[in-house]
């Protein structure tokens, strides 16, 4: 599988004497993701600053995010932007747009529906590209 492939690869990474960076992490991330591998894609995440020596950035957020939409583990991803949005610039429009089908993947209507309110007061377009 993809994502067992990645996660070798970043491991083989982090073991030599190279240095991993964000773009190596969140190649990993998106990998996870791709697979549903949510849990995997956050544990990454949550350990990125020991792992590469920096703090996750709104790509990494966004993917976690998307993880956890595909698998409606809309719990994760509402406690991904609680964290996210102490970050400047916040967590972005991907993570909240994923948070929103997390959310009503899981049957979890009222918060859908103020994450889409949120979207709004922010003057968001829940439809624009991220």
């Amino acid at each position: 599988l993809q994502w067992q492939r990645a996660l070798g690869l970043l491991h083989d990474l982090l073991k030599s004497q190279m240095q991993g960076d964000a773009l190596c992490l969140n190649a990993a991330i998106n990998a996870c993701k791709k697979e549903s591998q949510w849990r995997q894609a956050l544990y990454l995440m949550q350990h990125m600053e020991k792992l590469v020596g920096c703090p996750p950035d709104e790509k990494s957020f966004g993917a976690v995010a998307s993880a956890c939409e595909r698998s409606s583990a809309w719990q994760s991803v509402l406690e991904i932007l609680e964290v996210s949005s102490r970050l400047p610039g916040g967590p972005g429009l991907y993570a909240l747009r994923s948070a929103v089908v997390a959310c009503y993947r899981g049957g979890y209507w009222s918060g859908a529906l103020c994450l889409l309110k949120a979207l709004s007061e922010l003057e968001l377009d829940p439809g624009a590209s991220a």
